[in-house]
C-alpha cells in the first residue's frame, strides 16, 4: 500500500490571512512544530490590527478558517499567533532558545 504524504496547507492559510486582513497590508505565516503529535503553530506577522488585542485578532482567523480549512487541514494547527512585527521580534529576542544558547557562551 503505498504511503499517502498529508501536506500542511500553506497556501489555504495564506489565502484565508489575505481575506481577512484589510486590503494592502502586508504579513508573513511562520510555521513552528508544536511538540506535540504532527501540529504546528501558526505565526501570522503583520502591522495590521496593531489596534487590536490579541485574542481578537486571532478570533478573526478562526471564524474565517471554516471557509478555507477542511475539519482535517485544523487538525494539524495547534493553534495561531497574530503579532505585529514589534512584538514579533521582542518575541524572538526573549526566546527560552536564545536565552540558554546565550548563557551557555
Amino acid at each position: 500500500m503505498p504511503k499517502i504524504h498529508n501536506t500542511f496547507p500553506t497556501s489555504r492559510i495564506k489565502k484565508m490571512v489575505q481575506s481577512v486582513l484589510p486590503r494592502g497590508q502586508g504579513y508573513q505565516v511562520r510555521l513552528s512544530d508544536s511538540g506535540f503529535d504532527d501540529s504546528k503553530i501558526v505565526r501570522v506577522i503583520t502591522p495590521a490590527w496593531k489596534r487590536l488585542q490579541r485574542n481578537e485578532r486571532i478570533l478573526k482567523l478562526l471564524e474565517a478558517q471554516d471557509q478555507f480549512l477542511t475539519q482535517e487541514d485544523r487538525r494539524h494547527i495547534l493553534r495561531y499567533s497574530v503579532l505585529t512585527p514589534q512584538e514579533f521580534e521582542r518575541h524572538v529576542k526573549e526566546s527560552p532558545i536564545k536565552i540558554i544558547s546565550r548563557a551557555m557562551r
